[in-house]
């Protein structure tokens, strides 16, 4: 969970993005991201390395495939 997300969580229609998170050491595939509330969820899998709470993460978001279904 991250405390802000550039990622567009998929609501009234719109699918949700997809892209990659990645920081010192790991790399996280984004395949979907959804809304639980008012909580946004990454959902996908950890390609490389590990994380932890606390971690600095970059949040890269696939702008060509989001320019398509926006």
């Amino acid at each position: 969970m991250l405390d802000q997300t550039p990622f567009y969580a998929e609501s009234g229609g719109q699918v949700g993005d997809k892209g990659e998170l990645k920081g010192a050491g790991f790399a996280f595939a984004v395949s979907d991201t959804q809304k639980y509330g008012q909580a946004i969820g990454h959902i996908g899998t950890l390609s490389t390395g590990s994380l932890k709470v606390g971690d600095a993460v970059q949040a890269d978001v696939d702008d060509a495939r989001r320019r398509v279904f926006a």
